[in-house]
């Protein structure tokens, strides 16, 4: 199976119109967006439509979190809620933290399988930049997957 996996458009239709077209080319068996879909400076409503009319199974993100909680006001926060309808806000309040797909074989969520969209998979973000995280600290992280043999994040 061929899986394409979307993340982190964060409102940018220009770009996102350019990866569309190339899973139009690529033809996947499966497309998966993992969030963060509309808050950013460029266009999202654009985005979220694009986003709505792919179909495909979306996931929420922190940003997703964020356009929903009334007390985050971030910049790029601000400039996307204004900007989608409530049509928008309604379809971002849908969308699951995490899809199990192909029969639980695969596992998608928005940062890490056991802490969600606050938590990182990989990265070792205690030093301040990001380095990759002994396998020690990423194992438990994998708690929540079942029996699933991809995890995307």
């Amino acid at each position: 199976m061929r899986v394409a996996v979307l993340a982190d458009a964060h409102g940018n239709l220009l770009a996102l119109e350019a990866v569309l077209a190339d899973l139009r080319t690529q033809r996947p068996d499966l497309v998966v967006n993992l969030g963060d879909l509309a808050s950013g400076p460029f266009d999202p409503a654009g985005s979220a439509d694009a986003q709505i009319a792919l179909g495909c199974p979306t996931l929420a993100g922190n940003h997703e979190r964020n356009l929903l909680e009334s007390d985050d006001a971030s910049t790029s926060v601000a400039f996307a809620r204004c900007r989608l309808s409530a049509a928008h806000m309604a379809w971002i309040g849908t969308l699951p933290a995490t899809l199990r797909l192909a029969g639980g074989e695969i596992f998608a969520c928005h940062g890490s399988p056991a802490g969600g969209d606050l938590d990182y998979l990989l990265d070792d973000v205690g030093s301040g930049r990001a380095i990759l995280a002994p396998e020690d600290l990423i194992l438990p992280r994998l708690t929540g997957i079942g029996s699933a043999q991809l995890v995307l994040t």
